[in-house]
């Protein structure tokens, strides 16, 4: 309980006495806030202060309050009666203060009024929640121009109209037009996979450029940029999670330049950070096409919007370019059914990152310091462990029971972490996936991972890999492998899992399926500090929108990616060049990596063994000289221990590290 009122929610309080009651004659309490639906931003603790406030109609000398989980809810925790404000803090029969909640809800609120020990009055509100809330931006398709309209499936997706809240049924209240629109459908996946209460409050308008949001801006007889900074300021300071911006379709009529679109929303984002009073993450969705406009000017717009996410102004949101025609289109602009739920479906795939950093920006720094970081950690452990180790194979063919993926015990992953430490390596790359599109971490895109009710294991195995490199002081990377036509018949090597299977899924489905999952990991596991893109080049999707992706996520990211093709490895794709079981040519100059077996095989398989502290220490010193790091594959057992003649190898290579540093 704390007495600090950290919002003064006087818009709410316009709503109405919504929790109004009456305990004896002349005694009649009635509760401003919290009101009915509200949805509370949760901090960066999973909690947040309600402000509970009101009027007691008589005397009181306390006033308390208590918040109980609903019927149903699993998320959150009860708090009972806390004392709100007494004595002298009751004024006049008003009265101010704060109960700390975790995230989650509905809570039942309740509220009383003691005078001599006895309550004379009290009040309830149903429904109040601690969650997250979005305020979206934009024009048409950020509206109401959809058909069908949406309802949330979910209670707990609401909308606020400016007066109280509603259940999110469309048309969205603030955003024109009477149709449908995205947000029912992307709330329902927030609350589904976040399991907290969920709002949406719309400041669209269609047929906008981005020029009509500037400040001091007047469209149409009507002030943008003033209404939405009034949209934010609603919710009071650090109240809102993200604002969600989709706009664009107007500004390739007005064929307005890359540039300009991003100098522009620049100013509009900065300037409200600075008329809300703190920093507000923004999503910018790439969204340029219109039927009347041609693909040079949408292509300009687009690359506005790319400009922001490059240059760290704002964060990528979905790309909605490509949902063309009457498969997604009613009325060759606006979205249908399917263009709605696939619209939603990449906004909940874009959003991780809010999830799970600070809001705060992200110093970003440039390629150039990144790549001189990687060459200063010199060596690494690779790390080659999945199902593969349990069917005798390098790649494996079709797709396999979870069971088999049995360690028979919890995998020690503070003894990977000590070998490296042992070998003085500073980081270790992980095959979060490989061939098999068997997943090791707990993956809401797929079942066929680590937590699969048939899976013995039951633990997000990258979770513990983080935090034993965390506790090592060691850098965790993440080895993904992306499914390339050289793969050949989809019917035997997966590489995906179940729920994107190649030989039912295009291949655009399928880079949005694995762009989604390193988002996940991203944002999941912020620790990361390198993906090991394997098998992605110039036949699987271009570098620079990968690496814009991925760098939209976390700017600080660093990129690596294992060409196909045996001729062009070492070549520069992504921000590091890789080289397997061979080194880089006399005089490379671009950042490298080199990747060598400390056993025979990348994986496991009866037998292993291998390992040779002087063939490493010869390895690494050639590479060094070719501008390249040294990345040392061990492949532990079924039990996930490494094989010992390995440990040894790289418990020997230590010591004769820090011979050679001591005689320098």
């Amino acid at each position: 309980m704390s007495k600090t009122v950290s919002r003064p929610w006087a818009a709410f309080c316009l709503a109405g006495l919504l929790g109004v009651c009456s305990a004896r004659a002349g005694d009649v309490l009635t509760v401003r806030s919290p009101v009915e639906l509200q949805v509370i931003q949760r901090d960066q603790r999973d909690r947040a202060l309600v402000t509970v406030s009101g009027l007691i109609e008589g005397t009181a000398d306390v006033i308390e309050a208590r918040a109980d989980l609903s019927p149903g809810a699993s998320r959150g925790r009860a708090v009972g009666w806390a004392a709100i404000a007494q004595d002298d803090e009751i004024e006049e029969g008003k009265f101010a203060g704060a109960i700390s909640l975790d995230a989650g809800g509905w809570y039942a609120f309740s509220v009383r009024a003691r005078r001599g020990g006895d309550v004379v009055a009290e009040a309830r509100i149903a429904r109040v929640g601690v969650g997250d809330v979005f305020i979206t931006a934009g024009q048409s398709n950020s509206a109401n121009y959809g058909r069908p309209r949406q309802v949330a499936k979910d209670d707990r997706v609401v909308y606020y109209n400016g007066k109280g809240f509603v259940p999110a049924r469309d048309h969205i209240p603030g955003g024109c037009g009477g149709g449908g629109s995205v947000w029912p459908l992307l709330g329902d996946l927030i609350a589904k996979a976040h399991d907290i209460p969920v709002c949406f409050r719309s400041a669209s308008q269609t047929w906008t450029e981005v020029k009509n949001w500037l400040p001091e801006v007047k469209c149409r007889r009507f002030y943008l940029y003033k209404n939405l900074v009034e949209c934010v300021n609603q919710f009071g300071r650090d109240g809102v999670r993200a604002v969600l911006w989709h706009q664009g379709e107007s500004d390739s009529l007005a064929k307005t330049p890359a540039e300009t679109y991003c100098d522009r929303l620049k100013t509009i984002i900065e300037s409200l950070n600075r008329d809300s009073g703190y920093h507000i993450p923004w999503f910018v969705a790439q969204a340029s096409f219109h039927p009347g406009s041609k693909a040079p000017q949408e292509e300009e717009v687009a690359r506005g919007q790319r400009l922001l996410w490059e240059r760290g102004i704002a964060r990528q949101g979905p790309v909605t370019d490509d949902l063309l025609g009457k498969r997604y289109r009613c009325d060759g602009v606006h979205f249908n059914q399917l263009g709605l739920a696939t619209h939603a479906e990449r906004w909940f795939a874009a959003l991780p990152p809010v999830y799970e950093r600070k809001a705060g920006p992200v110093a970003k720094k440039s390629l150039e310091e990144l790549r001189k970081e990687f060459r200063d950690l010199k060596l690494g452990m690779f790390i080659h462990f999945n199902l593969a180790t349990y069917l005798n194979a390098e790649w494996v063919k079709g797709y396999h029971d979870p069971a088999t993926f049995n360690p028979g015990g919890r995998i020690d992953t503070d003894a990977w972490a000590d070998a490296a430490v042992s070998a003085g390596m500073k980081y270790i790359v992980l095959t979060t996936k490989h061939v098999s599109g068997f997943c090791l971490w707990d993956s809401k895109y797929t079942t066929y991972d680590v937590m699969h009710p048939d899976c013995p294991y039951q633990e997000d195995l990258v979770a513990q890999f983080v935090e034993s490199c965390r506790s090592r002081g060691l850098k965790p990377g993440f080895y993904y492998c992306w499914r390339h036509p050289g793969f050949g018949d989809p019917e035997k090597h997966k590489v995906l899992p179940p729920e994107c299977d190649p030989a039912k899924h295009s291949k655009e489905e399928q880079i949005e399926f694995q762009k989604k999952q390193i988002a996940e990991l991203i944002g999941k596991f912020p620790d990361v500090f390198y993906i090991w893109n394997d098998a992605l080049d110039d036949k699987v999707a271009p570098a620079e929108e990968i690496n814009a992706y991925l760098k939209s996520l976390n700017p600080n990211i660093l990129t690596s990616s294992n060409w196909w093709s045996w001729g062009r490895k070492g070549t520069p794709y992504m921000d590091i060049a890789i080289t397997e079981l061979r080194h880089f040519k006399d005089g490379n100059t671009a950042t490298g990596e080199t990747c060598i077996k400390l056993g025979r095989k990348w994986f496991w398989k009866k037998g292993s063994g291998g390992g040779n502290a002087r063939g490493v220490m010869a390895h690494m010193k050639r590479a060094h000289a070719r501008n390249a790091n040294l990345l040392v594959n061990v492949d532990p057992d079924p039990q996930g221990r490494i094989v010992p003649s390995q440990v040894k190898a790289l418990a020997e290579f230590g010591k004769m590290l820090e011979q050679e540093s001591a005689e320098e």
